[in-house]
């Protein structure tokens, strides 16, 4: 009978791998269903993501079965060793693809796939290997294929540690750090570095920044922080504070008002809040990029509702 039941396990673990080959060209799922000798299911492999596991597990429990021990690997936790090399980045600029660019896979954008990119000397994990690309990780836990061609061996272990020990934001908690006065100056700095910047989908470089790259790139050089790069992990950092209370570097997150796609920006200087039955904001600076200024701006935070819904305030400080 468990042996009927781990097979029919198996065929809907296929269903979720053969998902996302569809969705994203190829799928790092190898979930895999066993019985061990009391009687216990246990699921084992490699999956690329938390919601990957919480599937698999769905999966196991759709069969009725109750003692499960998920012992999936999670490749994205930078603190899972389940990589198979690292590697250093030999071009200026290399991109990311979140969906696997080789085979026969039609019509590739670029544009639409880039996930983030990587500068030269950049240490990536690597996951797994595909024809003439890898599955690479950033420090920052950002996943993509780039090809192999534009990597070769890391050979010092200092960098893999460092690549591993990195300071990064924190899930639903402000890090408490020393302001000095150089955050002034590297404050102007940034801003003479990077605004007017063009807008870049997927970008992470001076070369060209979408809202979350210009966040990570304010938290890096500024504070030496590093967020991760997507805004769905981004407004899981931090805490998160009312309006009212925005203060300088505080992450504020926004929606389209007819669209679903996300926006992020940095509040530059917030004074004279006001509210009232309608929310009045008042010379509220946020230091963004999005597609619309096609590049990286201030503007008031006024200007900026008037395309966008205002979501939600993180503080990562």
């Amino acid at each position: 009978m468990l042996k009927l039941q781990v097979s029919e396990i198996q065929k809907e673990l296929q269903k979720i791998k053969f998902f996302y080959k569809k969705k994203y060209g190829a799928a790092i799922f190898d979930a895999k269903a066993r019985i061990s000798k009391n009687g216990r299911l246990i699921l084992e492999g490699g999956v690329l993501s938390e919601i990957q596991k919480t599937q698999a597990e769905n999966a196991v429990k759709k069969s009725g079965i109750s003692r499960i021990k998920n012992n999936l690997k999670v490749l994205r936790d930078p603190r899972e060793k389940a990589e198979i090399g690292w590697g250093i980045i030999k071009p200026d600029i290399a991109d990311m693809f979140s969906a696997f660019p080789g085979g026969r896979r039609e019509k590739f954008r670029s544009d639409k796939f880039r996930a983030a990119q990587l500068e030269k000397n950049d240490i990536v994990r690597i996951l797994a290997k595909k024809g003439s690309y890898s599955l690479a990780q950033k420090n920052d836990i950002t996943i993509g294929w780039i090809k192999e061609s534009q990597k070769s061996k890391v050979k010092s272990q200092k960098s893999i540690e460092k690549w591993r020990n990195v300071k990064r934001a924190k899930p639903d908690k402000a890090l408490k750090i020393r302001l000095t006065k150089g955050i002034r100056k590297r404050f102007i700095s940034f801003l003479r570095k990077y605004l007017a910047v063009p807008y870049l989908r997927g970008g992470t470089t001076n070369r060209g920044l979408d809202c979350s790259g210009f966040a990570q790139k304010f938290y890096g050089e500024i504070f030496g922080i590093l967020l991760p790069k997507h805004s769905t992990d981004q407004a899981l950092c931090g805490k998160t504070v009312k309006p009212k209370d925005a203060r300088f570097g505080d992450l504020i997150f926004f929606r389209r008002k007819k669209k679903n796609f996300p926006h992020i920006g940095i509040v530059a200087e917030a004074v004279n809040y006001s509210e009232s039955a309608a929310v009045h904001f008042k010379e509220v600076w946020i230091l963004n990029t999005r597609q619309e200024q096609g590049k990286a701006v201030v503007e008031e935070l006024s200007d900026i509702l008037k395309t966008y819904k205002l979501i939600s305030v993180k503080k990562i400080l």
